[in-house]
């Protein structure tokens, strides 16, 4: 089932970043002055709400990675 852009855009605050809070609202903002549907926005926002998820946790692994090979030196 598909979600609204009103639940989606709700989630928005739930990204751990707020500089990728802030890009995402202001290409939300972009898309809205461009006539964009609302399927469509949707579907862009909730892409970059995965994007910016997987590179959270990318950069935990990262992180990680370096404090074990900090502890193996």
């Amino acid at each position: 089932m598909p979600f609204k852009l009103s639940t989606t855009i709700g989630k928005i605050q739930n990204i751990p970043n707020s500089k990728n809070i802030e890009i995402i609202n202001e290409f939300l903002e972009y898309m809205r002055n461009n006539s964009s549907s609302e399927h469509h926005q949707n579907n862009n926002i909730w892409i970059f709400g995965n994007i910016t998820s997987i590179a959270v946790c990318l950069e935990n692994i990262e992180t990680i990675v370096n404090q074990i090979k900090s502890e193996w030196e």
